[in-house]
């Protein structure tokens, strides 16, 4: 999964007309079912081909879909999942669906961060403790 700026790719989305939204639409579709490894059971060019054939009746299914895709992901990642996501993207979308990849990636950050800080704590206490 990756990190994006939303007001950027809303801006992209814009100016392209909504082409940059389908290939936003895609990669947030594709990243979070390699995340959780559904390889098998979706599919992220199936999904943009009945976004784009079946326009708003779709969004409303894909919204829900994704919003429980990540759902699973903040609870292996031990984020705290917000009670309005799910209802709330089918009004935001994929907004709401980068925001919540954001906020994981940001929470691995932070421990991946404290962790490293740790591990060098732990090696230098060891260090002066030899000497």
């Amino acid at each position: 999964m990756k990190y994006r700026s939303i007001p950027l790719c809303i801006l992209l989305s814009v100016l392209t007309l909504g082409i940059f939204y389908l290939y936003w639409f895609y990669k947030i579709t594709s990243e979070t079912i390699n995340e959780l490894e559904y390889n098998n059971i979706d599919n992220p060019l199936i999904n943009l081909l009945y976004l784009v054939l079946g326009l708003f009746f779709y969004n409303i299914w894909w919204n829900y879909k994704i919003s429980a895709y990540l759902a699973t992901i903040e609870k292996e990642s031990k984020v705290e999942t917000d009670f309005w996501s799910t209802p709330l993207s089918v009004i935001y979308g994929v907004v709401l669906h980068q925001s919540r990849i954001n906020r994981v990636l940001g929470t691995k950050y932070k421990t991946a961060k404290t962790t490293t800080k740790r591990k060098s704590k732990t090696a230098s206490t060891a260090e002066l403790e030899s000497k």
